[in-house]
This record gives C-alpha cells, sequence and structure tokens, in this order.
C-alpha cells in the first residue's frame, strides 16, 4: 500500500474520549486491521484523573520508531508493536478493549483498564491492575467485567506464546515508508461519540 489512508482511532471512557489518534491504515481486512501511529505525530491525550474531570491536550508521539496498533476489529483486544531506538523489535502490547465501532473518521473503542506486555526477551506482566480494581471499587466496572477482561488477556497471551518467536504475528519485522505523511486530526475528529451521523 503506498499510500495509505488516514483516520482518527479514539479510546473511550464512560463515553467521552479519553485519547484520540492521527493514524494511516496498513492493512484492512475483515479479520484484521493494521494501524501505524508514526513518531512525531499529535495527538490529543487526557490530562488530569481518569475517574474524575479531565482535559484534552496535544502531545506529540515521541518513540522515534512509531507504534504499530494489529487487531480484529471485532476482538476483544489489540497487539501494539514497539521497537527499540536501534530499530531492534522490543515487545508486544496486549491493550485489552472493546471491539471497534466505526464511526465518520475512523473508528472508537472502550478501553478495559488491564493491559499485558509482552518484552521480546524477557517474560510477560500484568499492567495497570490497579486501574482496574480502583474501577471496580468505584462501580464503574463490575467484578464479572474485571474477571472477563483478565480472561481476554490471558487469551491473548495463550495465543502469542503459541506462535513461533520471535515473529509471532508477522509483524515484527514491518517498517513503515519513510516518504508516508504524517497524519493529523481533522477539524472534526472530536465530534461526540453519540452524535447523528457519526457512525457510517
Amino acid at each position: 500500500m503506498r499510500h495509505p489512508r488516514p483516520v482518527v482511532l479514539r479510546q473511550l471512557f464512560l463515553g467521552r474520549i479519553w485519547g484520540a489518534s492521527p493514524a494511516l491504515v496498513v492493512d484492512e481486512l475483515p479479520e484484521r486491521l493494521v494501524l501505524w501511529l508514526p513518531p512525531g505525530v499529535v495527538t490529543k491525550r487526557a490530562r488530569g484523573n481518569l475517574f474524575g474531570g479531565w482535559t484534552l491536550e496535544d502531545r506529540v508521539v515521541s518513540r522515534r520508531n512509531g507504534i504499530l496498533r494489529v487487531k480484529d476489529p471485532r476482538a476483544d483486544h489489540a497487539i501494539l508493536h514497539f521497537w527499540h531506538e536501534d530499530g531492534s523489535f522490543a515487545g508486544w502490547y496486549v491493550n485489552l478493549e472493546s471491539p471497534f465501532r466505526p464511526t465518520a473518521v475512523g473508528w472508537d473503542y472502550e478501553d478495559h483498564l488491564l493491559d499485558l506486555w509482552l518484552p521480546a526477551d524477557g517474560a510477560w506482566r500484568w499492567l495497570d491492575e490497579d486501574e482496574l480494581a480502583r474501577a471496580v471499587e468505584l462501580g464503574l466496572r463490575t467484578e464479572e467485567e474485571a474477571r472477563a477482561a483478565r480472561a481476554a488477556g490471558e487469551r491473548a497471551l495463550r495465543r502469542l506464546e503459541a506462535a513461533d518467536p520471535p515473529a509471532r504475528t508477522g509483524w515484527e519485522d514491518w517498517r513503515p515508508d519513510p516518504a508516508w505523511p504524517l497524519p493529523e486530526l481533522p477539524r472534526d475528529w472530536d465530534a461526540s461519540p453519540d452524535a447523528p451521523g457519526a457512525v457510517r
């Protein structure tokens, strides 16, 4: 794909936008969507308390080698690929989240708060367990939802561990065309998730 199309990926929490990232669609099939978040791209990220009020501010992706997100749009997780500064593969970040919901500019998803990190050269570990526990404590997530998130993470981990390392997804050696332009957030990036016409 010589000229991948730009889209906006929005992370929601409690129905509100927690983050918005312009990205490039590298590959798109019914069972697989691959999005590239280049270094230097300007995103919107929350400033404030996840469980209280927050505002959105500009944040530049500073990772020199960018982030590649691979997801079955119907699945309960995405696999983010990270690289070291020298270009060598660093590992897989399993983001536990809802299936994608198409919007006029890309996709929305609700984050499930719990995540996994599987380094290329080490042992896996859970991330953000405290956030999920706090959400349950405040009644923002149920115990059943918390168990479901952990079960989804365990299923994703089993699939990754069953694959042949070091190419567990087949995207570990992928690199973008340096001539691709940086995507930008469009004017209507912050349209309400429930606004009429928002879903395409």
